[in-house]
């Protein structure tokens, strides 16, 4: 995958202090990757759908003259595409969950720049705080205490 990345990876520290079929249990992230997939999708989706909560900034007046459409920040999808279809995004193993795009001029976007020809910054991939604690914290924890439950009682 290409240079705009996130990488989700399990509290070591956490995982060292526990024993038995709960530590083994936690060696391969895999069912825990499978849930934050659509987590990381929404985030993602909600990111483009609000125009990176409201700070991107405006398309240039010479952009506005030929964009059209409902999502004018949207040229083909494929960007949108690629950061929201979990079949393309994530890359996971067991221990940890890269989130990603293959998109070339992702970066230019993610980054900006005042070069010319290239947009200024756009951030596209984001966890912001928000995400973190409401969204993807609660689903790890979740999925924390069904292991702990199926393995020796919830934590």
């Amino acid at each position: 995958m290409a240079n705009v990345t996130i990488r989700l990876s399990p509290p070591v520290e956490f995982i060292l202090r526990q024993s038995g079929a709960f530590r083994r249990s936690l060696d391969n992230l895999e069912p825990l990757w499978d849930r934050l997939k659509p987590v990381m999708s929404e985030i993602e989706q909600e990111q483009f759908e609000s125009h990176g909560h409201g700070d991107w900034p405006p398309l240039a007046e010479s952009t506005l003259r030929y964009k059209q459409g409902p999502d004018m920040m949207v040229e083909s999808g494929d960007l949108k595409s690629s950061l929201v279809d979990p079949g393309r995004a994530a890359e996971s193993g067991p221990r940890q969950m890269v989130w990603s795009t293959d998109v070339p001029y992702a970066h230019y976007h993610q980054e900006g720049g005042s070069v010319p020809g290239r947009p200024p910054q756009r951030v596209v991939l984001e966890v912001r705080t928000e995400d973190r604690q409401g969204k993807i914290e609660p689903s790890v924890v979740r999925w924390v205490n069904e292991v702990a439950a199926r393995t020796w009682g919830a934590i």
